[in-house]
């Protein structure tokens, strides 16, 4: 999406861009929306069975809290790097066109892996790789930050 906006951006300005991917986003999760299938097993539910007392009762959950405290930790970690790496390999002599590039394999990257480990998830269980893949996270994150000293980041 990165390099179709910054040709939309450039051949037709930022709010057609914006226009046209919105609609494009829009017609296609609409048409991903009718393949997604209720799990086998569970009871069908309606609307209006769901209500802010269901919320209430799941936001108290421990269980619940813990998976949502590991979801907004990992955002941060996986997130704030992400903001600087367009800028850094601009600074690094990286044309801003070939840095955009940077931004979509990761996108291609993170839909594989949302695939692959979605279905790694069903058969090896949730909580399992969950945990695995927060471990991958943290041991990715110190051998980053212990290969190269803070001292030197900038330059």
């Amino acid at each position: 999406m990165p390099l179709i906006a910054r040709w939309l951006i450039e051949d037709e300005g930022w709010r057609i861009a914006l226009i046209v991917i919105g609609l494009g986003v829009a017609g296609f999760g609409f048409l991903a929306s009718n393949w997604i299938r209720r799990p086998p097993g569970l009871p069908p539910t309606s609307s209006s069975q769901r209500s802010s007392s269901s919320l209430r009762k799941l936001v108290r959950d421990p269980s619940f809290q813990w998976l949502y405290l590991g979801g907004f930790l990992s955002s941060l970690v996986l997130l704030v790097p992400i903001v600087h790496l367009i800028p850094h390999a601009i600074r690094a002599g990286v044309a801003p066109r070939d840095a955009a590039w940077l931004i979509s394999i990761l996108g291609f990257g993170s839909l594989a892996g949302r695939l692959v480990l979605g279905h790694a998830a069903d058969r090896l269980g949730r909580q399992r790789i969950l945990g695995v893949l927060h471990l991958a996270l943290g041991i990715l994150f110190l051998t980053w930050t212990l290969s190269r000293p803070f001292s030197r980041m900038g330059r």
